[in-house]
């Protein structure tokens, strides 16, 4: 078999080149090709991307001993506009705990409710009727949703993170090393630049498989899941209108119930 600089002669040879002219002739080439494949590979991507249909769920899935320490952890912001009386009446309506009221046993309906309805193990938490309640305002469940969200990013669907997550984010974040300059002794390597996207394909499986590694991880890969991102808010956003609020607040049943000035969770 003819070496390549043995090919190379006869290439010039024929042209009527020099060697070294050959040899820049032929890279140059060999250039060409690769950006020419790049592009190829870049429109592919370009076209895959706008045939994938947006998940209609965020595929959330958590179990409700995770879900509850989570809870437990999330320190809740209370408007001092309601007094804990008014929650607790809130939920005895909800719970018509009050049809149970019996004046012979207590001063007041007031009276009565507060020993129904017990303070639970934080600040907007109640024990009654044999389930535990969260009773949040309007805003306090946002705050609620948008903390509770940030702690369990990692057990949202991969397919609905993959639509919130850049390829060229995550290569940032991992320091990922993008450019090779060649190698000074090999006037044949002349290295190369690859794009975030197939980096990701060839050592993680595609952007889809990094975010399954995070993943794996559960709890410990959440905030390397949150720093690559696009946009948090916006996430949120479209997670509370695929599944709704009950569905990340309400480890019971994923319902969100509304009375009065407040909305009702159940937790347990």
């Amino acid at each position: 078999m003819k070496s390549y600089k043995k090919l190379l002669e006869e290439v010039a040879e024929a042209a009527g080149e020099t060697l070294e002219e050959a040899r820049k002739r032929k890279q140059k080439k060999n250039k060409r090709k690769a950006q020419q494949k790049r592009k190829q590979k870049k429109s592919q991507r370009r076209k895959k991307r706008k045939a994938k249909k947006k998940p209609k769920s965020t595929g959330f899935k958590i179990d409700s001993k995770r879900a509850t320490k989570v809870n437990k952890s999330i320190k809740p912001k209370l408007s001092p506009k309601y007094e804990v009386s008014d929650r607790k009446m809130a939920l005895a309506e909800f719970l018509d705990i009050k049809d149970n009221y019996d004046e012979d046993d207590y001063d007041s309906v007031e009276e009565f409710v507060d020993n129904e309805v017990e303070d639970g193990y934080d600040e907007g938490h109640y024990d009654a009727d044999g389930g535990e309640y969260m009773v949040l305002t309007d805003d306090e469940a946002d705050d609620r949703l948008n903390d509770y969200i940030s702690e369990t990013i990692w057990a949202f669907n991969t397919n609905f993170l993959s639509y919130h997550i850049e390829a060229e984010a995550v290569t940032d974040y991992i320091g990922a090393e993008l450019e090779y300059e060649g190698d000074p002794d090999d006037e044949d390597d002349e290295g190369y630049t690859m794009e975030p996207d197939d980096y990701l394909d060839d050592f993680h499986g595609g952007l889809e498989g990094w975010i399954k590694e995070q993943q794996e991880r559960y709890e410990d890969g959440n905030d390397t899941l949150k720093a690559v991102i696009t946009d948090f808010k916006r996430f949120v956003r479209e997670a509370e209108m695929s599944d709704g609020r009950g569905h990340f607040l309400s480890s019971y049943d994923g319902n969100e119930e509304e009375e009065g000035n407040f909305y009702i969770y159940r937790t347990n």
